[in-house]
């Protein structure tokens, strides 16, 4: 996860999940989430698989983590074949995140 992402799955809860605000702050407190931030030179290179430039840094951070997985509500924009092989990981909903949370224990 990087800056980037976090305020955006914050202002999503916020405004659509308000009653879920405490258990994504003891999520983001939990050592689920590593957090990378990209470099301008990575941005700059995820812009070109990705329909928002906005999700070029969370597509950067993600490549450059090595990501076994990137969970994303945006199914429109981020959830391509295209992102995909940039980030070299499937992109996946939250439920398919929890099913590998849950096989992983």
């Amino acid at each position: 996860m990087n800056q980037h992402a976090l305020d955006e799955a914050n202002e999503v809860i916020e405004e659509e999940y308000p009653t879920l605000k405490k258990s994504f702050a003891a999520l983001c407190q939990s050592r689920i989430f590593q957090f990378c931030e990209a470099d301008k030179n990575e941005v700059a290179a995820a812009v070109s698989v990705v329909a928002d430039p906005d999700d070029a840094p969370i597509i950067a951070a993600a490549r450059k983590a090595k990501v076994d997985a990137l969970v994303s509500f945006d199914r429109k924009h981020i959830h391509t074949p295209a992102v995909e092989k940039f980030i070299n990981a499937p992109v996946i909903t939250a439920g398919d995140a929890l099913v590998m949370l849950r096989r992983s224990d």
